[in-house]
């Protein structure tokens, strides 16, 4: 049986209960915990700094918001470290 990938396999289940983390090559990418949204259980993501990234009803759904967040943030650290390798020294870029 083929295995497709999901940014679930990223996951690990953390010591605390209702507590997971995903990690991408050894790297803590965020944390995914189980709590009270409007008196509704659900799902909260923080970054590994603990700043909230959103809420989400599922595993999956907030598994697969967390590794967006996560490529995303990938990609704009890569367009900053670019901009800054081919300035001219002195020269000041506008956002």
């Amino acid at each position: 049986m083929v295995h497709h990938w999901r940014a679930s396999d990223h996951l690990e289940h953390s010591f605390r209960s209702g507590e997971w983390r995903m990690f991408d090559r050894g790297r803590l990418v965020g944390v995914i915990q189980l709590g009270r949204i409007n008196g509704k259980s659900g799902l909260r993501g923080t970054t590994r700094d603990g700043e909230v990234l959103g809420y989400a009803w599922t595993l999956e759904e907030a598994s697969d918001r967390m590794w967006e967040w996560y490529q995303r943030s990938i990609a704009a650290k890569m367009d900053d470290e670019h901009l800054s390798t081919t300035t001219e020294p002195g020269s000041v870029v506008a956002p």
